[in-house]
């Protein structure tokens, strides 16, 4: 008997904690035991021995949670659900929170702040900003000036006075055709034909003589008359128009009978080109078509000597 009693006693204790009557919001009730309860809610088995359906712990009335704050088994999902006590509600009311302010960049004084992007550019990184564009603004104008062979002064200058407007203007301006200068020598060379007149073609009589031979060989001869000539860079000027003066017969497609047999010899820094005729020229170079075939372009400035001579000399 003494058994029995502390039996049910213990059934008694253990109903209390894990029995009992477990409301909603919703009206209804489950009268039973905790069967399960993890995070998704709380099955109770009935005292009819079935289970209830898995109730979610929001549906859960507050007398109930505050029941089920020490099951072992629910206590852990139910407490974020209650309410603090309203001792820990003033304890936490009561403190003091110590908010400490950063230190921060003292604002520049009004006057200063107030001037905006001059006082950016009077700055000594904006100082050197604008020089280093006044530079810029220089160099363009140079490269202007060569682009469009105007004067490199009268460019340069105008750009220090007027930046960037000085540059815009001469580059709209139309590109000057380059100035040839003549030399007195050129002037001099070029008096001088290179076309050999061909000579008279001889008849069956005068071919048929004995002296026929040595007249051919001294028409020849004549024709090569004066060969090969030389021009070094320091005494002529290298440009179009000394081509054109002084090598005419080099731009034709075929060659008279007194020419076909010249070619120039052309020096420079590169090597030797020996060329048997002129096919394009420009301002500033030239196309040559060499003996062997190939086709080499130089510029004016790369020729240091050129010699016309007789290919077979």
């Amino acid at each position: 008997m003494r058994l029995l009693r502390w039996w049910t006693l213990l059934f008694c204790l253990v109903s209390r904690v894990v029995g009992g009557e477990f409301r909603t919001i919703t009206g209804d009730v489950y009268v039973g035991e905790v069967s399960a309860a993890d995070a998704d809610g709380l099955i109770v088995r009935l005292q009819s021995g079935v289970f209830s359906p898995r109730v979610d712990w929001a549906k859960l009335d507050e007398a109930t949670l505050k029941s089920l704050a020490r099951h072992p088994r629910a206590g852990r999902f139910v407490e974020p659900l209650l309410e603090p006590p309203a001792e820990e509600i003033a304890r936490a009311e009561a403190r003091k929170i110590d908010v400490r302010q950063p230190d921060r960049v003292a604002r520049p004084p009004a006057e200063i702040a107030g001037k905006g992007i001059y006082a950016a550019l009077t700055s000594p990184n904006g100082l050197m900003l604008l020089g280093a564009l006044y530079l810029a603004n220089l160099y363009a104008a140079y490269e202007i000036a060569r682009f469009r062979w105007r004067a490199v002064p009268l460019v340069c200058g105008v750009s220090a006075v007027l930046p960037v407007i000085g540059p815009t203007i001469f580059l709209a301006l139309p590109r000057r055709e380059e100035e040839v200068v003549v030399s007195a020598t050129d002037e001099a060379v070029a008096a001088q034909s290179l076309n050999v007149p061909s000579q008279p073609v001889a008849t069956a009589s005068a071919a048929a003589t004995p002296g026929s031979t040595t007249t051919a060989a001294r028409s020849q001869a004549g024709s090569n008359e004066g060969l090969p000539k030389t021009f070094r860079r320091g005494e002529s000027t290298f440009n179009r128009r000394f081509f054109e003066t002084q090598f005419p017969s080099f731009f034709k497609v075929v060659a008279s009978e007194a020419d076909k047999d010249l070619v120039l010899e052309i020096t420079t820094a590169a090597g030797v080109t020996v060329a048997t005729r002129i096919t394009r020229i420009s301002a500033a170079d030239l196309a040559l078509k060499a003996s062997d075939g190939t086709e080499n372009t130089l510029e004016f400035v790369q020729v240091l000597e050129i010699t016309l001579r007789d290919k077979n000399a």
